[in-house]
């Protein structure tokens, strides 16, 4: 891989280099670094076309570095041509990774969807996984980080096609939507947390070990339970009839569940500033944090995982207009 780097030639005219060490064409028009059209990358692409707009009425002048600068963090570090050259390559199933990729969608998702929720009875929906009943069975990279069948790029090298299967046909696998998943009994979300409030009150200067940890737990705790408030105010998914309920009360499988098993999703991709979830679990305090909680929040509509993941998915090559004009 190559540095990235960027030239302004002619008012709004800018080349760039891909960082492909063996990219057919090399430095080329700065279009051909545009993020693509994705859910993921909707922000950049947006904030990319909105600099090169400013860049083409500006030359050799002061803020065009700091203009060209912001282009080097937006941009994409390789372009185009070699993008759709590993698409092709990761689709092709003559490949490991394709070969892994057509597994998992090919055959094993359909499977999934088709038998449904273990829990609740839920089919035909794209939010099923697989839930190890026996967690210490779960395949494991070499991090020791546990492997989901759907991310395939990894399985490419963990086996491939043969060790999906294996992994699909385990005793201890069952198939689970993520709404169920996130109920389990072994899944971390519903395993009792520290309580801070059990550990020792310490000054800094005598253990700032202690005094940290007891503190960032403090206001964690803070702020998870302010945005779980909020959520019980909604008190149910906006697309679906999926309930949602206190911790540690009674629930229906398909039909009601915690906080956790919930989420706030931005209606506009281009409006999202943080995920609630990053902010919840960030460093700062709660008072620090409430104004941009309450900000995102605000942004977002509430859903089950179920329906967050059918709607990401749509969202993919559709991410949608912006509600603020960014």
């Amino acid at each position: 891989m190559t540095a990235p780097t960027i030239q302004l030639v002619a008012p709004g005219e800018c080349v760039a280099n891909c960082t492909q060490a063996n990219c057919p064409r090399g430095t080329q028009p700065i279009v051909e670094f545009l993020p693509a059209v994705s859910n993921v990358t909707h922000k950049k692409r947006a904030a990319m076309l909105k600099i090169l707009a400013k860049l083409g009425e500006l030359f050799d002048d002061p803020d065009c570095a700091a203009l060209l600068e912001e282009l080097g963090v937006v941009r994409t570090k390789t372009c185009e041509t070699c993008r759709l050259i590993l698409k092709k390559s990761q689709a092709n199933p003559n490949t490991k990774i394709g070969a892994c990729k057509r597994k998992w969608f090919d055959d094993l998702k359909p499977q999934l969807e088709e038998m449904g929720c273990v829990e609740c009875g839920w089919n035909g929906i794209d939010a099923m996984t697989l839930e190890h009943t026996d967690p210490s069975k779960k395949k494991r990279d070499k991090k020791g980080d546990p492997v989901s069948l759907g991310d395939y790029i990894k399985w490419s090298s963990l086996g491939g096609p043969e060790a999906m299967q294996a992994e699909f046909d385990m005793e201890s696998v069952v198939p689970m939507c993520l709404n169920c998943q996130l109920m389990a009994p072994t899944h971390n979300a519903m395993k009792l947390k520290i309580d801070p409030d059990t550990l020792p009150t310490v000054r800094w200067c005598d253990d700032p070990a202690a005094y940290n940890k007891k503190r960032s737990l403090t206001e964690r705790r803070k702020k998870q339970d302010y945005v779980d408030g909020k959520k019980l105010e909604v008190g149910a998914c906006a697309e679906c009839w999926m309930k949602m309920v206190p911790f540690g009360s009674e629930y229906r499988p398909g039909h009601s569940g915690y906080p956790h098993a919930f989420q706030f999703a931005h209606r506009s991709e281009l409006d999202k500033g943080r995920g609630v979830a990053k902010v919840v679990n960030d460093r700062r305090s709660y008072d620090t944090s409430k104004a941009e909680l309450d900000k995102e929040m605000g942004r977002s509509r509430l859903l089950c995982m179920n329906c967050g993941k059918v709607e990401t998915d749509e969202r993919k090559n559709a991410p949608g207009p912006s509600e603020e004009e960014n």
